[in-house]
């Protein structure tokens, strides 16, 4: 009988294994991580959307502002009235709803803003939903 070595230039099913192990732990670390990024620049691309749309606001309610158009109960053509607004709700192409309100006060806390007397100050609110 005779016995013959054979050449150790392939691999053996040990070697294959645990690469094949090392390949997916890497590749499911690289999908973790990117993800993990991901989300951070969502929120923040939500947030400058609203962002946008509350500049929008602001800017629809500075452009009806005029110095003939205030009276002595506080109103700029109904759109600086004190008090809490509403607005309809916005959704975005992605389906995020943004929920915006606006707070109209006397600068100085006052109940009454005349022309002569107190600036309103505008407070905005703009919720939406940033867990995705």
């Amino acid at each position: 009988m005779r016995i013959t070595n054979l050449k150790k230039s392939a691999f053996s099913l040990l070697e294959i294994l645990l690469a094949a192990i090392i390949f997916i732990i890497s590749v499911g670390g690289i999908f973790a991580t990117l993800n993990a990024v991901r989300q951070p620049a969502l929120q923040k691309e939500r947030a400058l959307t609203a962002a946008i749309f509350g500049q929008q606001l602001l800017e629809s309610l500075h452009s009806s502002v005029s110095a003939n158009n205030f009276d002595a109960g506080g109103n700029v053509n109904g759109a600086l009235s004190l008090g809490t607004h509403s607005l309809p709700l916005v959704t975005d192409p992605q389906n995020v709803v943004y929920n915006m309100t606006y707070v109209v006060t006397c600068a100085d806390g006052g109940v009454t803003c005349d022309q002569d007397d107190t600036p309103r100050q505008v407070i905005l609110n703009i919720t939406f939903n940033d867990a995705t």
